[in-house]
Order: C-alpha cells, then structure tokens, then sequence
C-alpha cells in the first residue's frame, strides 16, 4: 500500500491499520486434501493477482481477479470468509465504478473485521457518491470511532491520523480535518496524501496562501520521492 500515489480525493485510498492475517483452510478432511491444496493454491493465487492489479490502478483486472477468487467452489479453502478478500474486492468494485456491488463486499469486510476503520471508511465515501449523505455520515462516524481507539493506543500512526481526517471531511468538519492532516504528516514527513488533504482543507477554509505553502512542499517530496503531484497543481490553479 502506497498512500503517496493517491489521485483522486473523491475516492482516496484508505489504510487498513490492523493488518490481519490471511486466514485459511480451518478444517480440511483427509480424503479431500488433495483437492482442497489445489483449490488453495489457485485461490491465493488470484487474490495475488488482484491485489497486484489494485495497486498498480488496474481496477477492471483486479475486479475480474477477486471474482475468481470468490469462487464458490474455493469455499472450503477459507479464503471467502476472508477480510483482506471483501475488503480490496470492495475497494476494486468501488474504484472500478460499481458502488453497489462495492458496498456488497464492504458490508462483509466490517462485518469480518469490525475494528478496522478501513471497511466504514470506503463504505462512508461510496454512499456519498450516490447521494446517501446520512449513511455516508453514519459511516464516518463509526471509521472515525474505531481511528480514535487506534490513536489513543498509538498515537504516532500516521494512517489513523489519515484516515481519520478523511473521516472528518465526510462529516464536513474542515477544521478537524485539517488538524489530523497535520497531525499525519508530522508523524510521516513523507506522507504526500496528507500534504493534498492539508491543501484542500486550507482552501475549504479560505487560506489559499497556507495552501500555496503546503502544495510547494507536496511537489517537492512528489518529485523526490516518485509520487504523483497532478493533484498538487491542480490545487495550486485553484
């Protein structure tokens, strides 16, 4: 996960922050072994592929991908009943364009792993694309809950901060969000994502010369680091 490459603040990347495991093959009968390896094998995989395609913005593969590996048939592997699966299988379906079906999966990824603020969080940016600001809203404040926990038990994570900003944004709190995307590039001074939601916060508030400031630094660590500037510029015309 590169939080650095985000493009697209209408649906920015959000971070899983309690990075589970994969969990597989619970109980696998003797005489079924054979097959149930080959199915696991094949399910992993998939799953590979898709997050590969996922992360290099190839959301119409990385769907394709997920599906295959939310086969049915691979259903004694373990690997249906796992979060990491509904969660970048949501995440692809979101970014991809089909937010119902995102929703789908995002449902059963918190349902999977409810301390995680990530699943509320993609769930909070999907409803607010159709129109859906209450739900949209509820969800935020359940991510922004769950980042709040994470804080107070380390207070040095700059995704909770992050995330939590994004949060904060949903809710139209422009100043608190503000605060956490300072707060997230202090613990991570090469946090670029933080540095765009810092500059949008700014011109929110009426500060375009903090956010002329804060976008000279976002370009200059794009260009150090390889991230992607466009947003910086495009705030910078703004």
């Amino acid at each position: 996960e590169t939080p650095d490459k985000v493009s697209n603040p209408a649906f920015p990347r959000v971070i899983p922050l309690l990075e589970p495991e994969m969990t597989l093959a619970p109980d696998i009968p003797k005489d079924d072994v054979d097959q149930i390896v080959a199915k696991l094998g094949l399910g992993i995989t998939t799953f590979t592929q898709g997050l590969a395609y996922y992360f290099q913005w190839d959301f119409l593969n990385a769907v394709r991908a997920f599906r295959q590996a939310d086969d049915p048939a691979l259903a004694l592997t373990g690997l249906n009943n796992s979060y990491l699966l509904r969660l970048y299988y949501g995440l692809s379906l979101q970014l991809y364009g089909d937010l119902e079906a995102a929703s789908v999966q995002l449902d059963k990824a918190a349902a999977l792993n409810p301390e995680d603020p990530a699943a509320p969080l993609a769930l909070a940016f999907g409803y607010r694309s159709l129109g859906l600001l209450a739900e949209a809203q509820e969800q935020a404040r359940l991510a922004r809950d769950l980042c709040n926990r994470r804080i107070s038990l380390y207070p040095d994570d700059a995704g909770a901060y992050y995330d939590r900003a994004q949060a904060y944004e949903i809710l139209e709190d422009w100043e608190q969000a503000l605060k956490d995307y300072s707060s997230a590039r202090q613990a991570d001074p090469n946090f670029l994502a933080a540095y765009l939601g810092a500059m949008r916060m700014y011109l929110y508030t009426g500060r375009p010369a903090d956010a002329l400031a804060v976008g000279q630094d976002a370009i200059t660590l794009a260009n150090a680091t390889g991230g992607n500037p466009a947003w910086a510029y495009l705030y910078l015309g703004s």
